[in-house]
């Protein structure tokens, strides 16, 4: 296998199929909206869930000592359940679950201007060659300000941001989802959003970051088979 982290492109090339009739034919993934208490240590959320509604909100639930249920309080379901399949991009067992909520994703790919502390620090490998490869994409630098980063990528096309998004900043994504473009001091970006934003969440999200880890942002793996 050739394992590595999600590009952006990667990452829309299975939001537009989720988002197309071979998917979910235009209705909105619903969201992951489990999250555990401060004392379940080292995590925030739960893989595989989604919740009553599209947009749930969060459902707060005892830290699991035990085998997940199929349910926690009519809120949130297991994946292999019917509501629970909803969660998925093509509304079936098939699909890629947690697209929407849980835990915001970071994905490979950064600024060109990005601060080179933050970059070397959290993101070593990425920076060793300051250029795109067919593991990381290296976005162009406008004026180190949001908008303008954003514009200057403005035909960089199959990440689901530029082209399904109308500014670099606010709730301009489709479904009114967040769009904060990556800039020098957060030269990383974080899909999906977290299992609290509700209806700004969802396969269009997209934010930025400084790039340090924190217990509720994850990522997907991509396994290549070769």
């Amino acid at each position: 296998m050739d394992s590595h982290l999600t590009k952006n492109s990667e990452w829309g090339a299975v939001t537009y199929l989720a988002h197309s009739k071979y998917g979910r034919n235009g209705t909105k993934v619903t969201i992951n909206n489990i999250a555990l208490p401060e004392t379940a240590y080292g995590i925030e959320t739960i893989t595989g869930y989604a919740g009553n509604n599209v947009n749930a909100g969060p459902n707060i639930i005892d830290e699991t000592k035990e085998m997940l249920k199929d349910s926690y309080n009519e809120k949130s379901y297991a994946w292999y359940t019917k509501e629970g399949k909803l969660g998925s991009t093509t509304g079936n067992l098939y699909g890629v679950y947690d697209m929407n909520g849980g835990a915001s994703e970071y994905t490979a790919g950064y600024i060109a201007s990005i601060n080179p502390e933050l970059g070397n620090f959290y993101a070593e490998s990425m920076m060793q060659n300051q250029s795109s490869t067919k593991y990381y994409t290296v976005y162009k630098a406008s004026t180190n300000e949001t908008e303008s980063d954003y514009k200057a990528n403005k035909m960089v096309y199959g990440d689901a941001i530029a082209e399904t998004s109308k500014l670099g900043t606010g709730y301009n994504s489709w479904f009114g989802e967040t769009s904060i473009y990556i800039q020098k001091n957060v030269g990383f970006f974080l899909r999906s959003g977290g299992y609290d934003r509700g209806k700004y969440s969802g396969l269009f999200d997209f934010s930025n970051h400084s790039g340090h880890s924190i217990k509720n942002y994850g990522f997907h793996s991509i396994l290549i088979y070769k």
